[in-house]
């Protein structure tokens, strides 16, 4: 619903819209899945990875 669909409608979807090779993607990788984790401890999850048009642009294996 909010990837193919706008991908789509922006004539974007042979860069956009899945988690495919060749195609671009946004993402953030938590310390653990927020549906496993009650709603009240939420806020404990930390950033383990950002990437950003397919590029790693956090690691905080780096740091």
């Amino acid at each position: 619903m909010m990837t193919a669909g706008p991908a789509f409608s922006a004539f974007q979807e042979k860069d956009l819209g899945t988690l495919s090779v060749g195609h671009y993607a946004d993402f953030t990788v938590l310390s653990a899945s927020p549906y496993q984790v009650p709603s009240n401890e939420l806020r404990t999850l930390t950033i383990r990875m950002t990437v950003v048009a397919g590029r790693v642009t956090f690691d905080a294996a780096d740091n």
